[in-house]
């Protein structure tokens, strides 16, 4: 072996071919790192794309997230709030049997429930312009209106119960003393 290393180095005419393939060796490696250099970048770029399309594709399922769960406290909210109402008209068709006056009430009641009907019949849909800058602050704004909406409707039917409650008392009053 040593003798054909010492050939190799020793002949002549194998020299330049060995430096031809040196530089041929060096040129394909040079072209191997350029290709891998530009499909690094091109991997960078495509990531770079995806990591952008994931934000926005998690913006939007937080979107629908929040939309559906709005629709949700809008169902379960009146639903609630049908429940009371119902179990105050109950209440007062008990106290009108006694004797009792519950037109009051009644009316108190009949306001309560077109308002609760009205949030339940109204559009629970988030209202978006599509731009994902503005998102954060349309569904801020939209969770506030919906905070509102239900307090408004809340203020009557705690009125409506209210009024029932002072007419189960003026019941109890007039049972409790029947001299007055």
């Amino acid at each position: 072996m040593i003798l054909l290393a010492l050939l190799l180095v020793t002949a002549s005419p194998l020299r330049p071919t060995i430096r031809a393939e040196r530089i041929q060796v060096r040129t394909t490696i040079q072209q191997i790192r350029q290709d891998t250099r530009q499909m690094i970048d091109q991997k960078r770029t495509e990531f770079k794309n995806r990591l952008g399309e994931l934000r926005d594709a998690k913006k939007r399922a937080i979107a629908e997230k929040i939309n559906t769960r709005r629709c949700e406290v809008i169902k379960n909210r009146t639903a609630a709030m049908t429940r009371h109402l119902q179990t105050m008209t109950n209440i007062l068709a008990r106290v009108e049997e006694k004797g009792g006056d519950v037109s009051a009430a009644r009316s108190a009641i009949a306001t309560a429930q077109s308002a609760v009907d009205a949030l339940a019949n109204a559009d629970c849909g988030l209202t978006i312009s599509g731009d994902d800058t503005a998102l954060k602050s349309e569904v801020a704004q939209s969770l506030k209106n919906l905070r509102d909406q239900i307090k408004s409707v809340h203020d009557p039917v705690v009125a409506a119960r209210k009024a029932t409650t002072d007419a189960v008392r003026a019941l109890a009053k007039v049972l409790n003393n029947p001299n007055e």
